[in-house]
């Protein structure tokens, strides 16, 4: 899975890219980024997709487990600096 374009960014508030995700599939993933005004951010992420196939294609892939892993590498990082 790759980047392929960026198409929106706000900083601090907001990416949207292009990922080239299992080949012949193309989603738009959306980030945003939440200030609940007590020093913490939550991060919401959406992906659009185009076919029916491609979220039981994830599902089926290592792709799930990298996503995962990568969204629990900034717990783990936080948790040093405390």
């Amino acid at each position: 899975m790759r980047i392929t374009a960026s198409r929106e960014t706000t900083p601090q508030d907001r990416v949207v890219r292009t990922w080239d995700g299992l080949p012949a599939y193309v989603s738009i993933e959306t980030e945003e980024y939440q200030d609940l005004g007590d020093g913490t951010t939550r991060l919401v992420v959406t992906s659009q997709i185009y076919s029916t196939e491609e979220p039981n294609g994830v599902l089926n892939s290592e792709m799930e487990a990298a996503l995962n892993e990568s969204c629990a590498a900034p717990d783990r990082w936080l948790a040093r600096l405390v």
